[in-house]
């Protein structure tokens, strides 16, 4: 049973955050220990690399309110388009999650 279904830019986001001193303390990881990380991850079998389906771009225009986005809000509505367009459920440690309709969070 798969447990752990994860797209390019939680991937991304995860290789940047293993790397990061000010989260990681003195465990921050260089970068190619952090994409080992990441392969050994993701070859675990309870692990599923989701590729982009077609139509993320605009799926996630829904989820876009403001004309001038901060890209913590374009990478919201990235996820939130991604899980709208695969009927998949987007599990989140923000609390503005809640906030986009049509997405189970």
């Amino acid at each position: 049973m798969r447990w752990r279904r994860i797209c390019r830019l939680v991937w991304l986001g995860v290789v940047r955050l293993l790397g990061n001193a000010a989260v990681m303390k003195s465990a921050a990881l260089s970068a190619r220990d952090a994409l080992d990380v990441m392969k050994e991850l993701m070859a675990d079998e309870r692990c599923e690399f989701i590729a982009e389906p077609v139509g993320v771009p605009g799926a996630m225009r829904k989820f876009l309110k403001s004309p001038r986005p901060t890209h913590r809000m374009v990478s919201d509505a990235y996820m939130a388009g991604f899980a709208a367009l695969t009927g998949r459920r987007l599990v989140t440690l923000d609390r503005g999650g809640k906030a986009y309709r049509g997405v189970e969070v």
